[in-house]
């Protein structure tokens, strides 16, 4: 996950990470970029889509993680 608005972690950096943890075989990798005005701080604010994808993630069973 990244923000658009995020200077220190872009999404740049977000895209290269899962471009590398497939290439070790990770298969379940997926990057979602959210809109969110306040750059690196947004994950500690109520940024719109945050919970709901956080809460998707971890209501999966650990199975349907590895898988």
């Amino acid at each position: 996950m990244s923000f658009d608005s995020d200077w220190r972690f872009g999404t740049a950096h977000s895209l290269r990470t899962v471009a590398n943890l497939r290439e070790l075989g990770a298969r379940r990798v997926r990057h979602h970029e959210l809109g969110a005005p306040w750059g690196h701080d947004s994950f500690l604010l109520d940024a719109p889509g945050l919970q709901e994808l956080v809460g998707d993630f971890i209501s999966q069973p650990a199975a349907q993680l590895t898988t």
